[in-house]
C-alpha cells in the first residue's frame, strides 16, 4: 500500500514539475496549449493551487482530469474543439 501512495503522489509531483513547459502531458492537450488560441487559462493542475498534505486527496478525485484544459468561455472551448478538425 505505501508503494502505491508513493506512486499516486510521484504522478501528481510529475504534472506539476512539467506544466511549465508542457511537456508530459497528452500530445493533444500540448498541441492546444502551444496552439496560440487565445482564451485558454492552463490546464487544470497548473491551476489549482493546495497543500501538500492534500495531493492524494486531489489526484484521488480527479486524477482523470488533471490535464483538463480550462479556458474563458465556450467560444473559447469551440476555437479549441476546432482546431483538431
Amino acid at each position: 500500500m505505501n508503494i502505491k501512495k508513493k506512486t499516486s503522489s510521484g504522478k501528481l509531483e510529475a504534472l506539476i514539475r512539467m506544466e511549465e513547459s508542457n511537456e508530459g502531458f497528452f500530445k493533444s492537450v500540448k498541441e492546444v496549449l502551444n496552439s496560440g488560441i487565445s482564451g485558454i487559462d492552463g490546464v487544470l493542475i497548473s491551476l489549482i493551487k493546495f497543500d501538500d498534505k492534500l495531493a492524494k486527496a486531489i489526484e484521488a478525485t480527479v486524477s482523470g482530469n488533471l490535464q483538463d484544459i480550462i479556458v474563458e468561455d465556450k467560444e473559447v472551448a469551440k476555437k479549441c474543439i476546432a482546431f483538431f478538425n
